[in-house]
Formats: C-alpha cells, sequence, structure tokens
C-alpha cells in the first residue's frame, strides 16, 4: 500500500500544461485574448463556453460549471480517482513515479476499505472459479448462465459465478484466505447466527458482482436458483464503507464509455437486462441495484451524457419507477425518453431476439418524452375523462415546474397545450402556483411569492439569488473583490511608501472588518483569499496546484469570463513607432514604463473602488440590523445607545 510522494505530484503538476492535457483529448482550442476557448467535453454545445488560462494552469466550463486543473480535467474525463489521473499524467509525461509507504495511521485509516475491496475481488474470484472448476457449480450455476444465453465472453465481461448451496464453504474457504471474521460479516459475505456462528448468506445463488465506475468491485447480487420458504429471490450486499446502494449503477463499468459515445444511457430493470442488451451489441445499458432510481444515480449518469432512456415493464410497479424518474431526470436538467417494449417483453427477452441494430431502431422510432408516456399510461388516451384529464396535466406540469432550463420548460409547455387541447395561458397560471408552492417549501419561505412575472424560470432564478443574498448578504461585493484577487493576487504595484502587493494593499484595507479571524462571509471566498495572503505571490500556479477543490472551482469561476479578456490593461500593442527608427528604444522603453504606471494606478483604483463598495455594504447591512433591532426593543435608553451606533456608521458612510 502506498502513496505518490509530494515531489513527485509537484513535477506532475509542472510538466502537465493543461492546453496540452486538454488538446490531448479532442478539445479543439482557439485562442482568445489571454485564455483558449472550445466546445466543452463534458455536455453538448454549440457555442463554447470552455474556458482554459494556460497562465494559470486552469480549465472552467461556464455552461456545466465542471472546472480545476489538469489532473481534475483527466480524472473527469477518465472517469477515475485522483491518484489514478495523477498516474495517466506521469505516464504521458514519462515521469518515473516513486510511491512512499504509508504511515501506521494512514494504513489504519485505510484499511477497513482496502480490505474490503480486497476480499470483494477474492470473494468474484472464488464464485468464478467454483462455477468454473467445480462439478456443482458447472452444473448448476454455469448452466443457469448458459440457459440465459449468455456467452463465455459475457460471463467473462461481467464476472459472473456461483456460490455452492453448503451452509459456510465460502465463509471457510475466506477464513483459510487469511480474511477476519468481522470483515466477512461487514462486507455482507457472511452472516452471524444467534449461537455466534458464521454462514454463507450467498449459499446456492448465481452471482452477479457490482462493480464502480474505477472497475473495483463493491457489491454482489445473488439469485437463487430453487425455492425455499421464507426466502427472497435475490440476496444483495448490505451498505458498508465501500457500497452505498444508491450511488451505483450495475453495469456503469462495462457501459461507462459507450454511453459517452453515443451520448445517451439506457436504463432498465434488473441484472439480466443489462447483460443481454449488452451481449446483442447495445452496450450503453446499466440498471439501479435492485432500488429505486436516486439522484446520485442520476448524477452518476449525468458525468457522461444529458440523455436518458427508461425501458421499465409496463405493469404498475414498473409505471411507478418510471414516473418518480421522470420528475428526478428532469429536476437534473437532462432529456428523458421512454419505451414500451413489444408484448409485454423484458429486455432481456427482446435482445435475444433482436440484433443491435434492431434494438437500437426500434428504441429510436418507439421513444416517446414523458408527456405521451403519461398521456398513454395514465390517460390511456380517453380525453372524455375531464376529472382524469385534470390530474395527469397536474402531474405533467409538476414534472415542467423542477425543469432548470427555461427553453425546455417552454417547449414542453407547448407540447401539453397541443397535446390536451388547452389554453397555454391557463396552463402557465397552474405551472406558476406549483412553482410557487415548491419554491416555498424547498427554500421553506415564510410568505408566498404574489407577482408572478411569466418568465417562470426566470423567476426562479431571482428567487434563488435571493436565497444567496439572505445566506450571504454581501455576496455580489465579495464576488467582485474575489474576481480581483483570483486574476491580480501576484502583482505588485509603486505606491508613495513602496513597492507592495496588491494582495497586502487589500489585506490592510481590509483588516477593520475581519470578525474572529474571518473577512468574507461566504467560506468558499474566504478560503481563495487566505491561499492568496499567505501563499507564494510569485507562483503562477498558486490555485491550479491546489489541492482543496472548492478553492480550484472557485478559481476557476474567476478566470477571464467568458468573453476575451478586456483589453483595458493592454497598451503596448498601441505602440505605433517602428523599430528602424533610431530613437525606437528609447521610446519603446518610456512607452512601456507608461504603460505599467497606468496600469498599476488602474489597479489601485479598482482595488480602492472595490474595497470602498464593500465596507459600504457592510455598514448598511450593520444599519439595517440596528434598524430592526430598534423596532423590537422596549427599553429607551437601548435603543437610544443603538441609534448612536447606527448614526456613527452612517456618518462613515457618507
Amino acid at each position: 500500500m502506498a502513496l505518490i510522494d509530494d515531489a513527485t505530484v509537484q513535477r506532475i503538476m509542472e510538466a502537465a500544461r493543461i492546453e496540452d492535457v486538454v488538446r490531448g483529448y479532442g478539445v479543439d482550442l482557439h485562442r482568445a485574448g489571454s485564455v483558449l476557448k472550445g466546445l466543452c467535453p463534458f455536455h453538448d454545445e454549440k457555442t463554447p463556453s470552455f474556458v482554459v488560462s494556460p497562465a494559470k494552469g486552469i480549465f472552467k466550463c461556464f455552461g456545466c460549471g465542471k472546472g480545476g486543473n489538469a489532473v481534475i480535467f483527466v480524472r473527469e474525463k477518465e472517469q477515475c480517482s485522483y491518484g489514478e489521473a495523477l498516474r495517466i499524467l506521469a505516464k504521458k509525461y514519462n515521469i518515473e513515479v516513486p510511491e512512499r509507504e504509508l504511515t501506521n495511521e494512514e494504513k489504519a485509516e485505510h484499511s477497513e476499505r482496502q480490505n474490503m475491496l480486497a476480499l470483494n475481488e477474492w470473494f468474484a474470484n472464488y464464485c468464478t472459479d467454483i462455477m468454473n472448476d467445480n462439478p456443482d457449480g458447472r452444473a448448476v450455476g454455469l448452466s443457469y448462465f448458459r440457459s440465459r444465453k449468455f456467452s463465455d465472453e459475457t460471463i467473462r465481461d461481467f464476472r459472473l459465478g456461483y456460490s455452492l448451496p453448503d451452509s459456510d464453504a465460502a465463509t471457510k474457504a475466506a477464513v483459510k484466505a487469511g480474511f477476519a471474521e468481522d470483515i466477512l460479516v461487514s462486507s455482507g459475505i457472511s452472516g452471524r447466527n444467534e449461537k455466534g456462528n458464521l454462514y454463507d448468506r450467498f449459499r446456492g445463488r448465481v452471482m452477479f458482482p457490482i462493480q464502480n465506475l474505477s472497475g473495483k468491485i463493491v457489491a454482489f447480487g445473488g439469485r437463487i436458483l430453487e425455492k425455499r420458504e421464507n426466502t427472497g429471490k435475490y440476496v444483495n450486499t448490505p451498505e458498508n464503507v465501500v457500497y452505498h446502494k444508491s450511488n451505483e449503477l450495475y453495469g456503469m463499468f462495462q457501459a461507462k464509455g459507450e454511453i459517452n459515445r453515443k451520448n445517451q444511457c439506457i436504463l432498465v430493470e434488473g441484472y439480466a437486462d443489462v447483460i443481454s442488451m449488452h451481449q446483442s451489441g447495445v452496450r450503453n445499458v446499466v440498471a439501479s441495484c435492485g432500488t429505486s432510481l436516486t439522484t446520485e444515480q442520476v448524477k452518476a449518469i449525468h458525468r457522461f451524457t444529458n440523455n436518458i432512456m427508461i425501458i421499465y415493464d409496463g405493469d404498475n410497479a414498473g409505471v411507478k419507477a418510471a414516473n418518480r424518474a421522470i420528475e428526478m431526470v428532469a429536476s437534473a436538467g437532462m432529456n428523458i425518453r421512454l419505451v414500451f417494449l413489444p408484448n409485454g417483453s423484458d429486455p432481456d427477452d427482446f435482445a435475444k431476439e433482436h440484433n443491435a441494430d434492431e434494438v437500437e431502431t426500434y428504441l429510436k422510432e418507439q421513444a416517446m418524452d414523458f408527456v405521451d408516456y403519461k398521456v398513454q399510461t395514465l390517460l390511456g388516451g380517453n380525453f372524455d375523462d375531464t376529472n382524469r384529464q385534470n390530474d395527469v396535466l397536474r402531474n405533467i406540469l409538476e414534472v415542467i415546474a423542477v425543469m432548470p432550463d427555461a427553453l425546455m420548460q417552454e417547449t414542453f409547455i407547448k407540447k401539453t397545450a397541443q397535446r390536451f387541447d388547452i389554453n397555454r395561458d391557463a396552463l402557465l397560471k397552474t405551472l406558476r402556483s406549483i412553482m410557487s408552492s415548491k419554491i416555498e417549501e424547498q427554500y421553506h419561505t415564510e410568505e408566498r411569492q404574489q407577482d408572478f412575472s411569466s418568465n417562470v424560470p426566470q423567476q426562479i432564478a431571482e428567487h434563488r439569488q435571493q436565497q444567496i443574498q439572505k445566506q450571504y448578504p454581501l455576496d455580489r461585493q465579495e464576488m467582485e473583490l474575489m474576481r480581483f484577487v483570483v486574476r491580480h493576487y501576484s502583482e505588485s504595484v509603486l505606491t508613495d511608501n513602496g513597492v507592495f502587493s496588491v494582495i497586502d494593499i487589500l489585506y490592510n484595507n481590509l483588516s477593520d472588518v475581519e470578525t474572529d479571524g474571518i473577512i468574507f462571509h461566504n467560506p468558499a471566498y474566504e478560503k481563495v483569499f487566505r491561499t492568496a495572503v499567505n501563499g507564494d505571490r510569485s507562483n503562477p500556479h498558486l490555485f491550479s496546484f491546489n489541492n482543496d477543490e472548492e478553492i480550484l472551482s472557485t478559481a476557476a469561476s474567476f478566470m477571464e469570463d467568458r468573453e476575451i479578456v478586456s483589453r483595458r490593461f493592454d497598451k503596448q500593442n498601441d505602440f505605433k513607432i517602428k523599430p528602424d527608427n533610431p530613437q525606437y528604444e528609447r521610446l519603446k522603453a518610456e512607452w512601456d514604463a507608461q504603460c505599467k504606471q497606468e496600469h498599476e494606478q488602474a489597479l489601485i483604483n479598482e482595488l480602492a473602488t472595490l474595497v470602498n463598495e464593500y465596507k459600504r455594504a457592510i455598514i448598511k447591512l450593520r444599519c439595517d440590523e440596528l434598524r430592526s433591532e430598534i423596532k423590537r426593543g422596549e427599553n429607551i435608553e437601548e435603543n437610544f445607545m443603538l441609534l448612536q451606533q447606527m448614526t456613527q456608521m452612517l456618518n462613515q458612510n457618507s
């Protein structure tokens, strides 16, 4: 067990030029001022919003919000751990990675997780060996998978196996292999009966290992092959330090590359559905792990695509699961399509009866959006039942209400109005009422908003901004100061008292507003500011080499923004004297000195303006608080003292 030492990490970070790394993944970057711009590799877009700053070693997409340094970029593209991303970059730049041994404390911290992953790997291999080498394993386990028409290649790809029906065969083998009883129980591979004896939880079952994004086995699903009284069809791994079922998707490790390539994820219900679709040649398929779709699983899919297609059973349980998934996917701003398979077949059977082209053609032709799906499943095409129609309309509007994208909302409002032959304004009125209730519930507002504009998404954005302002009342002023810090932390200016860094000047000017060691209300801004104050001002990668992702992301947000950098301080290009002029060197030196002086003066002026605005905002905020205290106060003497404080502050602000 080893880690990459700090010196090697530094070498990797220094070698990994962000623009080279990004271009290495096929992103076409074009110069835009001091930054590079291109189409984001993490989401679909037609207008470039992906910005790379070579000077700062940071990338930022102003569309999907992803940002960070070269390691973060590789991690997001490869869907691997931070350490694995470092190793990928080390290999790219031919950097040897000597690794240090963990300390005893680090070993203790990582031991349970690592031991459990090692046990899961051992158990998967054990079940595979039993199925292939043991006569009972071949006769029962392997025969079952072949009866499901799974090929040997598919069985290997999904690491399928079999656990013997003996009460403790796997447990004894694991103990013999050196695994402790406690880890066997916490992993869910073994159970402990009332007498304290261990037994195999998965005995007599065919095994479906569940792999995370990196391919590590984190859990198992075991299907029983013979009926037992009071025994469920499936036994699944309980939640533990390596497995949280709400986070994992079965088949995601095998499907992630195809999901990214096809820009679509197909969601089915069971293990066999995933495996058969994969075997047919349709490999962008996953399933939730014995649970309804969760927000964490939607986020995991969203890392690869913005498009989800759901193929669930057409029974009541399947329809309910699909309806829950629709709102979840819509609230993530993703596109959702739903499909019914012919004659009530499931994806497992359908994939076995058709090749990849036939499956994909059917899905493409039969997929419907959620409006048509709800009309078909909830209304049954019966538009004569007014009460039922109103219920379905409200159900559809509940989904539209959670969509964060204005264009998407407008599209489905129009479609719903046409589908039900109803006035669009009536739908908007109901939609605004639904959204009002959702906003009130989500943000716990004391009073319901009364005057809603027709632009519903804008109203939501404004309301959310109001909530940010409530949490961080000085967010706008702090944001402007952060933009200045990130862009100019390495610069110094000449003042009457000497040469000082702009960060030191800023800190000195804000020291009188520091409370309990904190200047900025927003903790992310405070982190960035302290990094600039305490860091090496001469380091151009002060933020991009930082391991704190909150600092990385915040700093990336204040790069050169979405537009080309302003030429406010870039007057050098206006120098018109040609080099063949005898006075060229002298005139150029004077011009550069003048530009430098103007640049420094502009920095000083901008800094003074930002500080003054921030202090005025602080004073105004405190005065508002004092006014509230005075209104609530009943003691005349205390109110008079508060009034004096407020007068002093107002005089400072004047």
